[in-house]
């Protein structure tokens, strides 16, 4: 990499370039809609 990337994006490929940004919703779950447990 040439250059830094934004905080809270995904970010892939040589070069590096953003594919999308990190929403609110996406830090509920940590596999497509699985959820993380509370609980632990």
């Amino acid at each position: 990499m040439t250059r830094d990337i934004p905080d809270g994006v995904a970010a892939a490929g040589n070069p590096c370039r953003v594919i999308r940004e990190i929403t609110e919703e996406d830090r509920k779950y940590y596999f497509k809609k699985r959820a993380f447990d509370v609980e632990i």
